[in-house]
């Protein structure tokens, strides 16, 4: 019986043997295969991670322009109300500022036109043969002086702080 028990040793040995080969072995299998698929996993991680950045970029067009829409809206909102407001409490808006100086300008220069004297005419036989300009019936319109100031009513003497009654 000891050659049996003998020949099971050897055969549990080479078991053995063979067991530690064969996971020596998958081992390196399993890396050869994460190398290879490894690159290709790589490349498929990098490819997909582009896609979704391509989608975030999107979302984050959509989301700005949709903020910029609602800044917009409320920007509208709020100037339309302040104009409402200062219409109803009498403020005139830019273009009534705009048009009333315009027509301040145009009634000025209107002013400027009318006191500004006519040009003097030419001396009597101010050249040989030249015809003296007829003389114009309208008159140039009469320099308007301003009011006077009116004077201060005198002071009595002696009413001042240091002496005079009250």
């Amino acid at each position: 019986m000891s050659h049996d028990k003998h020949k099971k040793e050897r055969k549990g040995e080479r078991d053995l043997k063979d067991s530690a080969q064969k996971i020596w072995l998958a081992g390196l299998g399993a890396l050869a295969v994460a190398e290879e698929e490894g690159v290709r996993m790589f490349d498929s991680l990098v490819e997909r991670g582009r896609e979704w950045e391509g989608r975030g970029k999107e979302r984050v067009d959509k989301a700005r322009s949709r903020m910029e829409h609602a800044v917009d809206d409320v920007e509208e909102r709020i100037d339309e109300r302040v104009s409402k407001v200062m219409h109803r409490i009498g403020v005139p808006t830019r273009d009534e500022i705009h048009r009333l100086t315009r027509k301040v300008e145009e009634l000025n220069a209107k002013i400027e036109r009318l006191h500004t004297p006519p040009p003097p005419a030419p001396p009597a036989g101010a050249g040989a043969g030249a015809k003296a300009a007829p003389k114009s019936k309208a008159t140039a319109p009469a320099k308007v002086k301003p009011p006077a100031k009116p004077k201060a009513p005198s002071k009595p003497k002696g009413t001042g702080k240091a002496g005079g009654t009250a």
